[in-house]
């Protein structure tokens, strides 16, 4: 009869244990800061961690989260098309620009502009206005498409000094300014006649936008040394003498015209050459 059996004491029974609850654990929050994601590299939220070995959102045990589920994917490229202007300093370029981190991506360059040249830096006067036609090339030697700049003429009408600027725009930025001279109509040297020990000079009288005329002589008919010029310092002339020269020698002789504008003499080209000799 099982009443009647006494227990032993090294048996225990449910009825004689006492049970202890064991203490719940207290996370130890440490927080893992946010950091935005790059075109590149990944990010994250902000997170916390427990030397247990779990994840949460917050720093409370009930938002518990899994692994990696704080990271941000990155965000990769974003791309819009840019230019970059080609000046007479430094080269340009074309492409393709990420928005975020600046990465560029199907370059092209531009070549900086060496310059430009004008079809004539000299012409007579024609009572037009002139326009000398422009040509523009690149450092690389190419010529510059026309689309790519704009011209206007200043100045350049009458005698004097006429200006050319060249305003870039399409792929290049900047400014050229050129110049040209507009000179007056030449004359002619007619005939030297030995006089003395010297000669006189008649030639055909321009006095349209004539200031007056510039006699150059030489022994050289080349007109590379020895050279000397007199100034007649009126437009109606027609002659003049040059005296105290070498005697029974052969001079050669040319005439230019000129005209004065702010200061500054414009001349003709020299025309035709005469010789003398002196007696």
């Amino acid at each position: 009869d099982p009443a009647n059996v006494e227990t032993p004491a090294s048996v225990i029974t449910l009825s004689n244990i006492s049970l202890i609850k064991v203490g719940a654990h207290t996370h130890n929050f440490i927080a893992v800061e946010a950091k935005e994601a790059t075109c590149t590299v990944a990010g994250n939220n902000k997170y916390y961690t427990c030397d247990c070995g779990k994840f949460f959102s917050a720093e409370n045990e009930n938002s518990e989260i899994e692994e990696n589920s704080w990271v941000i994917e990155p965000l990769g490229h974003e791309y819009e098309s840019v230019l970059v202007k080609a000046s007479t300093k430094q080269d340009g370029y074309t492409a393709d620009k990420c928005i975020r981190c600046d990465d560029i991506t199907n370059k092209n360059v531009i070549k900086a502009i060496k310059g430009a040249t004008l079809a004539y830096t000299n012409i007579t006067y024609n009572c037009a206005a002139n326009k000398p036609a422009v040509t523009v090339k690149d450092t690389d030697g190419n010529v510059i498409s026309a689309d790519n700049y704009s011209v206007t003429y200043s100045d350049n009408k009458n005698i004097g000094t006429a200006t050319v600027t060249i305003k870039f725009k399409g792929n290049y930025t900047g400014t050229i300014v050129k110049h040209f001279d507009i000179v007056p109509l030449e004359t002619i040297a007619l005939y030297a006649k030995s006089q003395g020990s010297g000669f006189k000079l008649y030639w055909l009288m321009q006095p349209i936008n004539t200031t007056g005329y510039e006699i150059a002589y030489t022994r050289d008919k080349n007109f590379k040394t020895g050279i000397t010029t007199t100034t007649v310092k009126k437009s109606t002339s027609v002659s003049t003498t040059i005296n105290k020269l070498s005697k029974n020698t052969k001079y050669y002789v040319r005439i230019r015209t000129y005209k004065t504008v702010n200061g500054k003499n414009y001349y003709s080209p020299y025309t035709n050459t005469v010789c003398v000799t002196t007696k």
